[in-house]
């Protein structure tokens, strides 16, 4: 049986086509978190994003992903709430909607 994270991310992943990987601050994010709500609900409406620790995350356990379509919000975001990303795949694109499951072997190309 698949552990619902597991479960739950992968249906976020396929709903939106933008991944935005932030590190957490050592103090966390405390009053900038409700602004952003606050900002992303106003600017992408209440389903237009998802916001989902990267509790797991083996390289920087310290941050978290957030979800959107609108390419044009994100370097708004980073910057209005001072916002850092984390290095590696920080921010994923998926054209067309949606994140794709699993790349093709070269050989079905």
């Amino acid at each position: 049986m698949a552990h619902r994270g597991a479960i739950t991310v992968r249906h976020i992943e396929r709903r939106f086509a933008i991944r935005v990987r932030i590190r957490i601050p050592p103090g966390g994010l405390g009053t900038r978190l409700d602004g952003l709500v606050r900002w992303l609900d106003r600017r992408l409406g209440v389903t237009g994003y998802q916001i989902w620790p990267d509790q797991h995350h083996p390289i920087e356990p310290q941050s978290t992903s957030i979800y959107l379509d609108d390419a044009d919000a994100v370097p708004l975001m980073l910057r209005e709430f001072g916002l850092e990303l984390v290095a590696d795949a920080a921010l994923d694109v998926h054209p067309g909607g949606g994140r794709p499951s699993a790349p093709k072997p070269p050989w079905e190309n």
